[in-house]
């Protein structure tokens, strides 16, 4: 009897794969935690690379036209990639100017480059005085055009736990370079 516990105790064989069974669900976890990690960030970035270019881009011109606007707008797609963006985003282009003596006014405003609904801008409608963020002045006679994107970012893993997908918004601002870009034409 003696030798036989001696026998079951000085046993190795089979440790490897009970060491193997308690560490697997440990090390699983840290990798979908990784992958899910790294591509929010990814999502992030591509989100906000995105309300930089299309601000900048639109900022560029001496004026700017539905069409061109159209162009723009019809890239967001290419700048998501691998994300899918018709679906799940959208994105506002605002055009915020201020007259002399006068409060800074949205002057026009443009939508498009996904279907997601329930976004509406955070720098008011047309016509309507802008909130614009604290330290951040329009001198009189100034332009600024403000891109917003919003993005549902949908969860690889985590949404199986809570269900939700969190929404992103960006956005930027950009000085027209050429022209005051106050009014949008339909040419």
């Amino acid at each position: 009897m003696q030798r036989m516990m001696n026998t079951l105790v000085n046993d190795e064989r089979g440790v490897a794969a009970i060491e193997l069974a308690v560490v697997l669900p440990m090390l699983m976890t840290l990798f979908l935690g990784v992958v899910e990690i790294s591509n929010f960030v990814l999502v992030n970035q591509r989100t906000e690379k995105m309300a930089h270019t299309i601000a900048d881009v639109v900022s560029q011109g001496e004026a700017i036209t539905t069409a061109e606007l159209d162009n723009i707008l019809s890239a967001t797609s290419e700048i998501m990639k691998p994300f899918p963006f018709a679906s799940l985003g959208h994105v506002i282009i605002t055009s915020v100017h201020r007259n002399v003596n006068d409060t800074p006014k949205v002057a026009w405003q443009y939508e498009g480059g996904g279907t997601l609904k329930n976004t509406r801008s955070n720098f008011g409608g047309t016509g309507f005085a802008s909130p614009l963020p604290e330290g951040f002045t329009l001198n009189e006679r100034e332009t600024v055009i403000i891109a917003e994107v919003f993005y549902n970012h949908e969860n690889l893993i985590t949404n199986i736990f809570n269900g939700s997908d969190p929404q992103l918004y960006k956005y930027a601002f950009y000085k027209p370079r050429l022209g005051a870009l106050d009014a949008i034409s339909t040419q």
